[in-house]
């Protein structure tokens, strides 16, 4: 897992040549392509970020009572 700390200083270092860092993610959320700017900070691992505001969404749908089958 990345802290906030280690993802200040992943963004630091992403390259001249595009919006990615090391960890190979983009400085949007994964989910609603909303930029950095937009949404505050990102939680970011290999290849993949997520906002605030989706991350809790995915907390509600793993905590909802499943559907009668």
């Amino acid at each position: 897992m990345y802290s906030i700390k280690k993802e200040e200083t992943l963004c630091e270092e992403k390259s001249q040549q595009g919006e990615q860092t090391k960890t190979g993610a983009s400085e949007t959320c994964s989910f609603c392509q909303r930029s950095k700017e937009e949404v505050g900070e990102l939680a970011m691992g290999p290849g993949v970020s997520i906002c605030k505001s989706c991350l809790e969404f995915g907390v509600e749908v793993l905590n909802a009572p499943a559907p009668n089958s």
